[in-house]
């Protein structure tokens, strides 16, 4: 069901091209250490300055530093077409590719990078993206095609 939702919606957005798969994938914001360690001590200062004790400005700032890393992650979608590799922007809360960034060609650098018991870190076009498990076999299909 999951990926029927997420292949539609990439078949809405590329309308004239076959696509064979697709997976969903993220990565974090380049800038994600100095955006969580400024929404920590924003955090920090307000509860400093409303005199809140420090353990409980302590554990409202690790909260908000962990929703803030949560946020800034980029959502993506990698689809393998007849012509190229189409990544697009997916949605943050459904499985739906939202618009097209790029086509990429055949020949880009596509590799596993590594993993852990619920996902696998792939590289592609030089950018390590995190991909959950159920993704895995359309990600190897796509790098078979790549490496070929």
């Amino acid at each position: 069901m999951r990926r029927r939702v997420l292949y539609r919606s990439v078949q809405r957005l590329l309308p004239a091209d076959n696509v064979h798969t697709a997976a969903m994938l993220w990565d974090l914001h380049p800038q994600v250490v100095p955006i969580t360690v400024a929404a920590v001590v924003a955090v920090a200062a307000i509860g400093a300055a409303a005199g809140a004790a420090w353990a409980t400005i302590a554990l409202v700032a690790v909260a908000t530093g962990a929703a803030v890393a949560g946020l800034t992650r980029r959502y993506r979608v990698l689809a393998l077409t007849d012509e190229s590799f189409v990544m697009l922007r997916g949605s943050t809360i459904r499985l739906q590719a939202r618009e097209v960034l790029a086509r990429l060609p055949y020949d880009i650098e596509f590799q596993k990078a590594g993993g852990s018991l619920l996902t696998t870190e792939w590289r592609v076009d030089g950018t390590t993206y995190t991909v959950r498990r159920e993704w895995e076999k359309a990600m190897e299909e796509m790098a078979s095609r790549a490496n070929s």
